[in-house]
């Protein structure tokens, strides 16, 4: 079956090009130690919010726009989004300028900026499906990005600055590849004219406005942990539990990779009508039964592997490697949940239940790091745990098209 050949294809090359980073996880804890890698981690909170506001879930809405209106318009709002976020990013660097003096601050901006436009033509591949096209520009991404910090460090100077201009570096070669791939090789053209790119502007803002909230309620269950360690604690602590993060991470790359390869096949069921509320539901729950297994995965790990592979100082890296395992699972039922929402435009439910568990997970973090940094883990498997219920139970209110 095609699906299960496209999701091989961008399950093989996730893990290929994602391998990397992970691979050079220990180079980087070692060279910058706790302390550094812990800076680093609060640069990628930086990171993390400009996506938000430059990227504007545009991705999401070039790849409805493509399964609604059809191939005819792809190359013209993919350039469209692409002149919206240089304009929030042109804003947003003012104001970094006028009201910081960081200039690590910049370049993590000008991280987020390069990867919210390499993500419209991730989206683009994603949805023509064309999982070779989409591996081959992440793979080069990766290893432009693993190449180029090892050389800043070595012929340079090992910091944070240099780590963020090696991504910089990646994402600006993995832009120019994307271009030619998609204007040149698969002949997409543009169609601009004022009024029709007034239309563009305002399909994405009407898709992105509703997901904005969704967002901030994701980056805050994704950051504002790390953001309150950094401040509360100490960056060598910081680092040591985004290392252990990190470590878990990998779980999501797995599933992010099938999510990419199946959604427009659920698409497609949807459509034809085989895949309707109620089977989504009895799916989300017996897909509950596996969740259990990346938690076992880290917890069978020996702890002098951690150490090894790491290096010193991130002696408790696997206490919070199992946790964040066992929270990044419950990712499973919640795509399954989610996709349905997206795909009949239910964004404001969506919405609302990723905000009432930010909530939650925000005031959990904010209590349990005040009693014992080592508790703040079970706040993210209480709030997942929360909005997959919310979802589960509303879904019956989706009106199938």
């Amino acid at each position: 079956m095609k699906i299960i050949r496209d999701s091989f294809i961008y399950l093989t090359g996730d893990l290929l090009s994602r391998s990397i980073p992970f691979l050079l996880l220990p180079y980087l804890t070692r060279m910058l130690g706790s302390d550094g890698f812990g800076e680093l981690s609060y640069y990628q909170i930086v990171i993390a919010l400009g996506l938000i506001f430059i990227g504007f879930s545009q991705d999401g809405a070039l790849v409805r726009y493509y399964y609604k209106y059809g191939k005819n318009g792809l190359g013209s709002i993919l350039l469209a989004s692409a002149f919206q976020a240089t304009i929030v990013f042109a804003i947003i660097s003012c104001l970094v300028a006028t009201f910081f003096k960081d200039n690590i601050l910049f370049y993590a901006v000008l991280t987020a900026y390069t990867q919210s436009v390499l993500a419209l033509f991730f989206a683009s591949q994603q949805c023509q499906r064309r999982p070779g096209s989409y591996i081959i520009i992440q793979f080069l991404n990766a290893i432009i990005s693993a190449g180029a910090t090892v050389f800043l460090f070595h012929y340079f100077d090992v910091s944070v600055l240099n780590r963020i201009v090696a991504m910089i570096i990646a994402n600006i070669a993995s832009l120019f590849l994307s271009i030619v791939i998609f204007y040149w090789f698969q002949k997409n053209t543009v169609r601009l004219s004022f009024g029709f790119a007034l239309n563009l502007f305002k399909y994405n803002f009407s898709f992105g406005v509703p997901l904005l909230l969704h967002q901030l309620s994701f980056f805050a269950k994704g950051q504002v942990d790390r953001l309150l360690i950094y401040k509360i604690f100490s960056a060598s602590t910081l680092g040591v539990y985004s290392v252990g993060y990190q470590l878990a991470s990998i779980f999501a790359i797995l599933l992010m990779a099938i999510n990419k390869a199946t959604v427009p096949y659920y698409y497609d069921y949807i459509k034809n009508g085989s895949l309707t509320h109620s089977k989504v539901k009895k799916i989300a729950l017996l897909s509950l039964l596996i969740t259990p297994l990346p938690f076992v995965f880290f917890l069978i790990i020996p702890q002098s592997i951690y150490s090894w592979v790491l290096g010193p100082g991130f002696e408790s890296a696997k206490y919070y490697a199992v946790l964040f395992a066992l929270a990044i699972s419950l990712t499973i039922p919640y795509l399954l949940l989610v996709n349905f929402y997206f795909y009949h435009g239910r964004n404001k439910i969506i919405s609302f239940c990723t905000i009432v568990s930010a909530v939650i997970y925000i005031l959990l973090v904010y209590v349990l790091a005040n009693h014992n940094i080592k508790y703040v883990p079970y706040a993210m498997i209480i709030s997942n745990s929360i909005a997959i219920c919310m979802l589960y139970i509303n879904i019956n209110k989706v009106v199938e098209k």
